[in-house]
């Protein structure tokens, strides 16, 4: 039987010295685990969005509303299995 397992986490990605080798720490971590998907909550700029998204290669899909600095609200979604829609309502 197929299973789902969703890890939320706070990565306080706050723009600060150190945050990108912090996130980077963050995704390793994450690529060794097995989750189905990972909410990450506190990406406070489209950098670190990057950063995340690019060390996080073993969660093929993505999801984040696009905003002026940040994804909005900070969220970002990072998943194994394909997302087809998303819709994030603030």
């Amino acid at each position: 039987m197929p299973t789902f397992s969703l890890l939320t986490f706070n990565c306080f990605g706050v723009p600060t010295p150190g945050t990108s080798a912090r996130l980077k720490l963050l995704a390793h971590t994450l690529n060794t685990l097995d989750m189905s998907a990972v909410c990450l909550q506190e990406v406070q700029s489209n950098h670190n969005r990057r950063v995340l998204e690019t060390s996080c290669g073993s969660y093929s899909s993505r999801a984040y509303e696009p905003f002026i600095h940040a994804p909005k609200g900070g969220l970002l979604t990072l998943s194994r299995c394909t997302i087809t829609h998303s819709e994030i309502i603030l």
